[in-house]
């Protein structure tokens, strides 16, 4: 009898580290605290709404001067700001609003998939052995949570990754915690991330000016798209879930 899938590439669980688990705990705390208790926090909220922030303008012309430079940057800074909890999708934003749609959507996704595969890591390493070894075990519905991810690791993710809430880090840390594969997790979030790095691109892009209107109505329709094709395959996820047959 061969072992599942979802096993490969995930280290055995061993002895639980208090002192791994009190450093991630600090870790994500101060994650929370960049996002939300500094400047951070102002520069993120008009991209939340998809508004024009002022200082676009001066980054896209710092950009322009920077050449390959500043397409290196941005993938960097991307990819922290993914890796501490910053939204995915706003950083996708600035990338079309200061590179252009296409160009914008690949520095983006490039940065996403970082961001996202360095959170993975981390908790992997410091979270797993004390979620598998003792929460699992005292809280029933959070095992059934794991579990569940563990058999659909793949399917999961996408689906998380195509719904417009949430946050990418949490996601991460989540499946972090999982016995899901680094490789599995690396797939599904590059798949489930791109569409809505695409559609966010694009949106930003109008704030260029150019065909701003069709850009706006193109992304608002792909963002309706994803979202009822994400309800309509967690439904079916959920379905398998409850009947496995």
């Amino acid at each position: 009898m061969t072992e599942p899938e979802a096993s490969h590439d995930v280290p055995p669980v061993e002895p639980a580290s208090p002192r791994k688990a009190v450093f991630l705990a600090l870790l994500i705390a101060a994650c929370v605290a960049i996002v939300y208790l500094t400047p951070i926090r102002e520069y993120v909220a008009p991209l939340k709404h998809l508004e024009r922030p002022p200082w676009i303008d001066e980054l896209r012309a710092k950009a322009d001067e920077a050449g390959l430079l500043g397409q290196v940057l941005f993938v960097a800074g991307c990819a922290l700001g993914v890796s501490v909890g910053v939204p995915r999708l706003a950083l996708a934003f600035v990338g079309g609003a200061v590179f252009g749609w296409i160009e914008g959507t690949i520095l983006a996704q490039l940065g996403t998939f970082a961001g996202c595969w360095a959170t993975f890591v981390v908790g992997r390493n410091l979270g797993h052995a004390w979620v598998q070894g003792l929460v699992s075990r005292r809280f029933p519905r959070a095992k059934a949570l794991l579990d569940f991810i563990s058999r659909h690791g793949f399917e999961a993710n996408v689906i998380l990754r195509l719904t417009p809430v949430g946050n990418a880090f949490a996601t991460n840390l989540l499946f972090a915690v999982s016995t899901v594969s680094l490789g599995t997790f690396l797939t599904a979030t590059f798949i489930g991330t791109f569409p809505e790095t695409a559609v966010m691109a694009l949106l930003g892009s109008a704030a260029k000016g150019t065909e701003m209107a069709p850009r706006l109505l193109g992304g608002a329709i792909a963002l309706v798209v994803i979202g009822v094709g994400a309800a309509w395959w967690t439904k079916r996820l959920r379905a398998r879930g409850t009947n496995p047959s």
